[in-house]
């Protein structure tokens, strides 16, 4: 049970590293203590939000050359 509880705070500390916003890594915490399922809806929720605010950006900005 400890290691279990260790390898949450792990995981927790992990995204918090990677992630490159704070709404994101408190959208996650609650994930973990909800359940699996709500992890993977709320990736794919900021995933594709994340998508969406991409490419609304880009045709805002026409100037950058990719």
């Amino acid at each position: 049970m400890k290691r279990m509880i260790f390898t949450l705070k792990h995981w927790q500390v992990f995204i918090l590293l990677c992630s490159p916003d704070v709404i994101n890594v408190f959208l996650w915490q609650a994930s973990f203590s909800i359940g699996t399922v709500t992890a993977l809806q709320i990736s794919v929720f900021s995933g594709v939000t994340t998508i969406i605010l991409f490419f609304s950006w880009i045709t805002l900005n026409p100037q950058v050359d990719c």
